[in-house]
Order: structure tokens, then C-alpha cells, then sequence
């Protein structure tokens, strides 16, 4: 157990780094004594649920104090997953483009 929490701990800092690379004024710390009471938001990281998902999502008019991070075992660890649920807790969701009916008059 200890070795799949310590992998899943580092695939999500490494997906935490490529998205701070991506965007710059994203920025994900580590919380330590030092800073606990400064950090608004927290991401605790489990594998009690099934999939993958979070239980926040993004701002609604104030932050949440902690996200849940399910990452469950054989489904969710890959990069893209950690990724793009890290990028829910940031507030974007999933997106589909609707549906076209033809051309359509405006005015």
C-alpha cells in the first residue's frame, strides 16, 4: 500500500508542475507547519471511492477549504487523468460542443 501511495503522491506533483509550467500564475505548494495557515485550499488525495473524481469543484464564491482527489488504482493512474481532475478542482469543467441543426439566422 505504501509503495501505490508514495507513486500516486508523485504523479500528482509531476501533474501539479506541468500545469504551473503550462500556466504561470498557477501555483500549487506544499503545505507545511510553516505555511499551514496560510494555505486556502487543500487537496487530500484517496483511493477509498471508485474512479476518478473530485468532490469540489472549482471557485463559488468562496474557495473550499479541501478537495478530495480520488484516484482509484487500476482506472485513474495515468498523467492525463491526475490532470484533468486536478483541473476540475481549479474550476474548469467538461465541455461538449453542441449540437449543430443547420445554419441559423440571427436578428
Amino acid at each position: 500500500k505504501q509503495w501505490y501511495q508514495r507513486r500516486v503522491r508523485g504523479m500528482v506533483v509531476n501533474a501539479m508542475r506541468k500545469i504551473s509550467r503550462n500556466v504561470p500564475c498557477i501555483k500549487f505548494l506544499k503545505v507545511t507547519p510553516a505555511n499551514s495557515n496560510s494555505v486556502p485550499h487543500r487537496l487530500i488525495i484517496s483511493d477509498k471511492l471508485p474512479g476518478c473524481k473530485v468532490t469540489k469543484v472549482g471557485y463559488r464564491g468562496e474557495w473550499h477549504t479541501a478537495s478530495l482527489l480520488n484516484v482509484e488504482f487500476d482506472r485513474c493512474l495515468t498523467e492525463g487523468v491526475i490532470e484533468h481532475e486536478l483541473m476540475h478542482i481549479l474550476g474548469l469543467t467538461d465541455t461538449t460542443a453542441p449540437r449543430r441543426l443547420g445554419p441559423k439566422r440571427v436578428g
